[in-house]
């Protein structure tokens, strides 16, 4: 009998297993990279809600009138009566805290502490998140 000149279409058993190999290996950084941009999307997601509720708060804030924030004004590392508690909508429980106090904007002291010295009708504001470095900070002009 002769054997068949005939060219045989398909794959072997040992191209499919190299195959599969292949895919496996390939796939395993592919998953990773798939899992570290999950996490960044849920801190995102944090940063901007709690972006958006100090915005909220430093606005509240702001509204408020200048000789109410001037009666307020006092040392910049004590939180003011305007502090609050908020639930964010993620579910976390966040305080801001409100700092007042009077601001050196010309610095005509010349000791480059913006607290001394302080120019009448300007007052620093600072919004931030308990435990956290995030915050605003705004100057209001009487």
């Amino acid at each position: 009998m002769k054997p068949s000149c005939r060219k045989q279409s398909g794959m072997t058993y040992a191209e499919v297993m190299m195959a599969v190999l292949l895919l496996s290996i390939l796939l395993v950084p592919t998953m990773d990279a798939l899992r570290t941009a999950v996490r960044g999307s849920d801190i995102h997601t944090k940063a901007a809600i709690d972006h958006y509720l100090l915005i909220a708060k430093m606005e509240a804030v702001l509204a408020r009138p200048y000789s109410e924030l001037a009666a307020l004004a006092g040392d910049e590392s004590i939180a003011t009566s305007l502090s609050d508690s908020v639930i964010s909508s993620d579910g976390r429980s966040l305080q801001r805290q409100v700092y007042i106090a009077p601001h050196d904007a010309d610095n005509a002291d010349a000791d480059d502490n913006l607290r001394t010295g302080v120019d009448p009708g300007i007052i620093w504001v600072k919004v931030s998140i308990a435990n956290t470095n995030k915050s605003v900070q705004s100057l209001v002009i009487e």
